[in-house]
C-alpha cells in the first residue's frame, strides 16, 4: 500500500493484525503498516514543475497549453479560463489527464491568463 498522509485514517484504528507493509514512499518500503509511526505518513504539497508561458495565436486557430506537477498524492490539474470558468472536455476543448489544454477553435473570449 501507498503510506502517506491519505491513508493516516487507516492506521489511527484499532486492529489486530499486522501483516500490511509499506510499498511506498521508497523511505517506508517493505515496514509494516502498523509499525510506522504516525508522523511518518505524510504528503508533499502540489508543485508546478513546468507549463507554457506565453502563447499566442490567431482567433480561429488551435492552441496547446500546457502543465506539468508533483507531488504526493499526484496532483489533477485544473484549467480555469480568463472568465474564471473552469474548463471541461467539450466540442471546443480538451482537458488531458496528462495536464495539457488543447482550445480547437480559439475566439476572442481566449485571450487572458490560464
Amino acid at each position: 500500500m501507498h503510506c502517506n498522509c491519505e491513508v493516516l485514517w487507516l492506521r489511527r484504528l484499532d486492529r489486530e493484525d499486522d501483516m500490511e507493509t509499506c510499498a511506498s514512499p521508497p523511505s517506508l518500503k517493505g515496514r509494516y503498516f502498523w509499525y510506522v509511526r504516525e508522523d511518518e505518513f505524510v504528503c508533499e504539497p502540489p508543485l508546478i514543475t513546468q507549463h507554457t508561458h506565453k502563447l499566442l495565436v490567431l482567433e480561429g486557430q488551435t492552441a496547446s497549453l500546457r502543465c506539468k506537477a508533483v507531488g504526493d498524492p499526484m496532483p489533477i490539474i485544473h484549467w480555469v479560463a480568463p472568465d474564471d470558468r473552469l474548463i471541461s472536455n467539450s466540442s471546443r476543448a480538451t482537458v488531458y489527464e496528462n495536464g495539457t489544454l488543447d482550445i480547437l477553435i480559439t475566439t476572442s473570449k481566449d485571450y487572458g491568463t490560464f
